[in-house]
């Protein structure tokens, strides 16, 4: 088996183990939650984090578990739920932890979304100026009267 065909099937598990799937899944989650986390973190240092980055994943998160993950652990539960009844608690405080996630996740998604859309927001800009790289800074008006401020560097 080649390198690639190990790294593929250690990404793709089997949909055959729906157990498997699931851990994948999660895994993938943790992966970008820490992501997520490390920008948070350097918003309250005081850095500029990566705001389309941030909304990306929490995009992510949120389509895919609505759409694919949790349907398939609903129906796992009450599967369990049927068979197990003694579980019904355990479970019932699994679909609960979906919803608070899902309130999170919209709540942070529309904190991004206006952070993304908001008009004094700072940007830099890329430029060539004779033959030299150099960096543009927008630095966006902070108050309605201020005016809008460009600095070359």
């Amino acid at each position: 088996m080649t390198q690639e065909a190990q790294v593929d099937s250690h990404i793709r598990p089997t949909p055959a183990n729906p157990i498997e799937v699931w851990h994948t899944e999660h895994q993938y989650f943790k992966r970008l939650l820490a992501i997520l986390q490390r920008e948070v973190a350097g918003f309250h240092a005081g850095q500029r984090p990566n705001y389309e980055l941030m909304e990306n994943i929490l995009s992510y998160l949120r389509e895919y578990s609505d759409r694919f993950h949790h349907p398939r652990e609903d129906v796992a539960f009450a599967c369990l739920e049927e068979h197990c009844p003694d579980l019904a608690p355990v479970l019932s405080e699994l679909r609960l932890e979906h919803r608070v996630i899902a309130n999170a996740g919209e709540k942070l998604r529309g904190e991004l979304e206006a952070q993304l859309t908001r008009n004094d927001r700072c940007r830099i800009e890329e430029i060539e100026d004779r033959g030299d790289r150099r960096y543009l800074v927008h630095n966006f008006r902070r108050a309605a009267s201020a005016v809008p401020k460009k600095i070359l560097l």
